[in-house]
């Protein structure tokens, strides 16, 4: 019987086949070690493994990687490592076949002894061993033991070596990491993993070298430069050889006592490079000693122009370096630059307005060259305008001299000069532009016209003024800003030239602080005509949102006005002047501060600003305020019932586990008076007195201490330290209770000489139905600041608890309760005194925690095993129908960068056993407490996945009501390896009672041991259940083939004879293995093999009895990066599924109706996810095809 004859034992198949997969566990990195190993058969210096897994293993392949984060890529036969890359990681991928009766019940273990010069680490400090279980799905399929001397221990359990008894383990493998420099001291190196796998490790000793040039810092006055050569070396070069160094300078020179050599660390190695240059020599050679991995040399010296003009001179350099790397081949660089001194002038300008409307223009010219010949000309902008009072001053000298512009300047003139002259207030413009240009007399050496920087002068015609900022009555976050504009015709000038435009703003939406209501828009259009009847006004809006808060000013979301624009087609001759408000918004208690700007045109902005300091609010003698205990909120909240604190005693068992629940909970009230302006004891002119109001149907709770007691008091000193704590006596409706608290401070009086340490203190509770009246009398208030230490502003914590009444606490409330609770404070400066409530909304919902949702650990295999305890207490939680459904959601996100897909796989529900104990003897909790398996006709379930880069997998579970359970399921993850923050949340829920959720985040990794054979999973189920299997649902499969049909294509049947057929469980597995299906002809019973990158369909033939049939096909292809041994056999523009990895899905058949006879038309179909069909892949064989994918990868 061949190895596919006897994988239709696909249960068993599969079992076996993914043994080695959770070898993934076991995770070796490789360094090296200089210990060698003889062996006859063997050339020279081969290193060769041992153990009794040697002769199993088939193929060895080294892979290398960046980063975590990358996939692995083969090295081939001719590359090269680069014994320097301290960040390349290594794998070794070993691959491996157990024949049938390999593993006996007395040969349960094999051993793996990693050739000599392979060290194994990965251990923890001060551990020799790595172990852990062989892990399966969940289920442990044996241990592994890692010893540091390179030993690998696999032990396999008595239901494995059984398996093994009656079929094959293929296409194993094992993984073991290193990095570049673990492997060995740059010399290549050959292993020998098993009889027919050797492995060769090549570096590149080839060397490099690189050299750059730079000039630094050239000085235009004595035309030197300081030169600057780098060489260096990432891999080293020939150590036999020196680094040989020219260097040639052309137009400059060497100058005398400027060499100089030093080495990475900054030492002078000058000495150890030869001769240095001679002084004004424009050529030198050196040689300096090899280089080693990541050392250079840098070298300085000092250049000299040899001839320096007026104008620009240039200086070139060329250095040319060469040595051999460590193999005789010639490295060479030649890097070069060049300086340019520059003589030529410089010009700069600048322009002032003056007051009587002219403008004073500067010109400044210096040069490090001769000046004599050029000219100097002026361009104005408007060019109407005349230049007067032209004055030229040699900066050297002092001495000044009117000139007419253009000017030469004539033989024997200075380097540096000043040149003023004025303009006149143009006509038609605000705006009047200068630049000042220098013109060479000849172009030799580069010369060219030299301009300074164009220079504008504004003529403003615009003045704001910021008057007043008024609070406004009543509202403490608005004010009242007033502002005048004055727009006039500058000094100078007789008019404003028409088609002027007026921007006025104020505020805007990123720093919003004023705005302009209806009114004062109203009242500014009114101003505006008053001045500009033929002018037009419009108003600029924005948009705000989220400052609604206080501390924002309280502005409603919306469009507010924030600024205007006056425009007029006709010119302004004389000053106008107009007066508006705007509405300024009050952010806090601090200063404000208002701007507002306005401009002509573009010319500049002319700003104004108020500043309003809000009026300090006067402060009361005492504040209250009131939280919610439980979370110390002062705002409203709400709770689950069962989040409530428990009345002392009122706690009971569950029945599950230690689980406990309450009887009687109940609400507690934090009521806090605190003391503002303390000056002395005779403040304390009135009692305090409290007003606490209960919320209906609850009632104080009637505890006598102060941790159960419906009324507490706590009081505290000027620093919030408690100085006393006490139970209030309640008393009956109507009545008053005074209850005494005998206050020891310990404190010395010395106007009575003694120790005070009992001071009785008085406080009384008059109780009217709900409503109670706490008094504090003043008498207290004036005993603790006499006798307390640290004397100041007092405070008084009231604690209230009340628990429930006249309410059905026997089931949960079909409605969310609210219990408001209000308290008064009132200390004799107002009638009215001051009122705080808060309020509590309860939700009561007695199954709350019927649906509890968990997941384990995410193991090298990259399953996530989740388990959802479901209704524990074994309630009836539907009255209306013996089950009860269940549905679980899981969300994630695809894309490009993590490739992620998620499969469900491995579906069981299981009793829940609430007396189960752990492997300690310690009681089980939720998922702990797994028990027998529950039949597949006793529960039901669908599956759907929908999304494409947002994607969500529904599971809906029909289970039985008032039974408990525990439903696990596992979920497969592929994707691109590394932490690509792929975060899975996942919520399971029974509508109306319960729900839970959970997140974890999947770091897709790559196992160092196991199974890597793609195979697609069909499940074929029952459209309504898919816990029901279809077996004996038969298939045939057609593959791609280009030349049918006489070279146009089409699918042809691989094989003519023989179907596929779902096993007892409905499944179905295509796996992708060495080979075809054509080629060994396989193609029968529920598994075959296909072949990477072929087309294929698939199209069931027959359904089971009782089914409906389908006749449509699905269409698909595994793809494979290896497109020379796996070549591309698909039908242009291929849409088909692309499948790989580890991935499980359903498609489905619906239960014929048997009322009436089918008048034809098809079943559901193939159905998957709720509509689509799709596949599933499962790691089933081993690494064999692993070493021919790249990219994704199973977890």
């Amino acid at each position: 019987m061949n190895k596919h004859v006897r994988m239709s034992w696909h249960a068993v198949w599969r079992r076996l086949m993914t043994v080695l997969a959770v070898l993934g566990t076991i995770f070796a990195v490789v360094v090296a070690c200089n210990t060698v190993s003889a062996h006859s058969a063997w050339a020279e210096g081969t290193e060769q493994a041992s153990g009794t897994l040697y002769p199993y293993i088939e193929s060895a392949k080294l892979l290398q990687r960046s980063n975590d984060n990358e996939n692995w890529k083969e090295v081939g036969p001719n590359d090269k490592l680069d014994p320097n890359n301290a960040n390349l990681q290594l794998q070794f991928n070993l691959g491996f076949d157990l024949p049938k009766d390999t593993l006996s019940s007395d040969n349960s273990t094999l051993t793996y002894q990693v050739p000599n010069g392979i060290q194994l680490s990965g251990f923890k400090d001060g551990e020799d061993t790595i172990s852990g279980d062989i892990m399966d799905n969940g289920e442990s399929m044996g241990t592994y033991v890692i010893h540091k001397n390179g030993l690998i221990e696999l032990k396999f359990n008595d239901k494995t070596v059984q398996r093994n008894q009656t079929m094959d383990i293929s296409n194993g493998y094992l993984k073991f990491e290193s990095t570049v420099g673990g492997i060995g001291n740059g010399d290549d190196v050959t292993w020998k993993f098993g009889d027919d796998s050797e492995l060769t490790v090549k570096f590149n000793k080839t060397g490099d070298l690189w050299a750059y040039k730079n000039a630094v810092s050239p000085n235009n006055d004595d035309g030197t430069v300081q030169w600057q050569i780098v060489v260096g070396s990432n891999k080293g070069t020939n150590p036999e050889d020196t680094v040989h160094i020219t260097d040639t300078m052309t137009d400059n020179a060497y100058v005398a006592d400027t060499f100089k050599v030093v080495d990475a660390d900054g030492n002078d190695v000058t000495a150890s490079c030869g001769k240095t240059p001679e002084a004004g020599s424009t050529r030198f050679a050196i040689d300096c000693p090899a280089l080693k991995a990541g050392e250079k040399y840098t070298i300085t010296y000092t250049g000299k122009a040899q001839n320096l003009t007026d104008g620009y001179t240039v200086g070139k350099n060329k250095a040319d370096v060469t040595t051999t790397d460590k193999d005789g081949n010639k490295l060479e660089q030649h890097p070069s630059s060049e300086v340019k001194w520059d003589r030529t002038p410089s010009v700069s300008k600048k322009g002032e307005l003056q007051p009587d409307g002219k403008v004073k223009w500067t010109v400044s010219i210096t040069s490090k060259g001769e000046l004599d010949g050029w000219t100097l000309k002026d361009v104005v902008t408007p060019e109407d305008l005349d230049i007067a009072d032209v004055t030229l001053t040699d900066d050297a000298t002092g001495a000044s001299q009117s000139i007419t512009l253009p000017y030469v300047f004539p033989e024997g003139s200075g380097k540096s000069y000043t040149v003023t002259y004025y303009t006149d207030a143009p006509k038609g413009s605000l705006v009047v532009k200068n630049q000042a240009v220098l013109s060479p007399p000849n172009t030799d050496n580069g010369k060219t016209d030299e301009k300074s920087n164009e220079s504008s002068v504004s003529y403003n015609p615009v003045t704001k003024t910021g008057n007043s900022s008024t609070g406004i009555k009543d509202e403490s976050n608005r004010t009242v800003n007033n502002w005048t504009v004055t727009i006039a015709p500058p000094e100078g000038m007789s008019e404003i030239p028409a088609n002027w435009k007026y921007t006025d703003t104020f505020s805007n939406q990123w720093n919003f602080n004023q705005y302009m209501t209806a009114e004062q828009q109203k009242a500014l259009e009114e101003a505006v005509k008053e001045k500009l009847p033929d002018a037009k006004i419009s108003f600029t809006t924005s948009t705000v949102s989220g400052k609604t808060a206080d501390s924002e000013g309280a502005v409603p979301d919306g469009e507010y006005v924030t600024g205007f624009t006056i425009t007029s087609d006709r010119k302004l001759t004389k000053s106008i002047s107009f007066t508006y408000d705007t509405t300024g918004v009050v952010k806090g208690q601090w200063n404000q501060s208002y701007t507002n700007s306005g401009k002509i045109n573009n010319l500049p902005e002319r700003n104004a600003t108020l500043n309003y300091t809000p009026a300090t609010p006067t402060e009361s003698d005492w504040t209250i305020s009131k939280t919610d205990a439980l979370d110390d909120t002062q705002g409203n909240t709400e709770h689950a019932y069962h989040e409530l604190q428990c009345q002392t005693g009122h706690e009971k068992p569950t029945g599950v586990g230690e689980e406990t629940t309450c009887d009687a909970p109940y609400m507690e009230w934090n009521v806090k008076l605190q003391q503002n302006n303390y000056q002395s004891t005779d403040d304390y002119t009135s009692d305090l007195r409290v007003t606490e109001t209960l919320p209906a149907n609850t009632a104080l709770l009637d505890g006598q201490t102060a941790n159960g007691a419906g009324l507490v008091l706590q009081m505290k000193n000027l620093y919030g330290s408690n100085i006393g704590t006490f139970v209030l006596s309640v008393p009956a409706d109507g009545q008053t209770t005074t209850t005494t608290y005998h206050w020891n401070p310990n404190f010395w009086d010395s106007s009575q000489n003694k120790n005070i340490t009992d001071v009785p203190l008085n406080f009384t509770v008059t109780r009217n139905d709900n409503q109670l009246v706490i008094t504090l009398p003043k008498e207290v208030l004036k005993a603790l600041n006499t006798y307390v230490w640290n004397k100041g502003n007092l405070s008084f914590v009231l604690t209230v608890r009340a628990g429930f009444k006249g309410l059905d606490l026997s089931k949960s409330w079909k409605e969310a309760k609210t219990f408001k609770n209000t308290a008064n404070l009132n200390d004799g400066s107002d009638s009215n005194g001051t009122t705080v409530s808060q309020a509590q909304t309860i939700t009561k919902n007695d199954d709350w925690n019927a649906v509890r949702k968990s997941h384990g650990t995410v193991g090298d295999d990259n399953v996530i095993p989740y388990s959802v305890v479901v209704n524990p207490y074994g309630k009836d939680l539907d009255s209306r129908s013996d089950t009860i459904t269940l549905t679980d959601v899981m969300t994630y996100t695809h894309n490009s960068g993590n490739n992620l897909s998620i499969s469900l796989k491995n579906v069981k529900v299981y009793a829940f056993d609430a007396n189960k104990k752990n492997a300690d003897g310690s009681a089980c909790e939720n998922a702990q407490c797994r028990g027998d398996e529950i039949p597949a006709e006793k529960y039901s379930y669908t599956y759907t996945h929908t999304g494409d880069t947002e994607r969500t997998n529904t599971l809906t579970f029909t289970l039985p009501d008032s039974t408990p359970l525990i439903v696990a399921y596992d979920y497969q993850c592929t994707g691109t390896l590394g932490d690509h923050g792929n975060v899975v949340k996942n919520t399971a829920s029974m509508e109306g009672v319960s729900s839970s959720s959970d997140k974890t985040t999947v770091i897709v990794k790559e196992s160092s041991a196991g199974a890597a054979t793609d195979v697609l999973q069909f499940h074929k189920v029952d459209s309504r259940n898919y816990a029901v299997g279809l077996s004996g649902v038969t298939f045939a499969l057609y593959q791609w083939n280009s030349s049918a049909l006489n070279g146009k294509g089409d699918y042809v049947r691989v094989s003519s004879d023989a179907n596929l057929t779902t096993d007892e469980d409905g499944i179905i597995y295509l796996s992708a293995g060495k080979n075809g299906c054509v080629e060994n002809q396989s193609c029968s019973g529920s598994i075959v093999t296909v072949r990477y990158n072929t087309a294929y369909k698939l199209v069931e033939i027959a359904p089971k009895d009782g089914y409906e049939d389908t006749d449509k096909a699905y269409y698909f292809t595994v793809p494979n990066t290896d497109t020379d041994k796996w070549p591309i056999a698909q039908p242009k523009d291929f849409q088909g599924a692309q499948i790989s990895g580890s991935y499980d899905d359903y498609f489905t058949n619906t239960r014929k109706q048997a009322v009436l006879p089918s008048t034809g038309g098809l079943g559901d179909g193939w159905y998957v996810a709720g509509g689509l069909l799709t596949v599933t892949v499962a790691v089933l064989g081993l690494a064999e095809t692993l070493r021919h994918r790249r990219g994704s990868r199973t977890c």
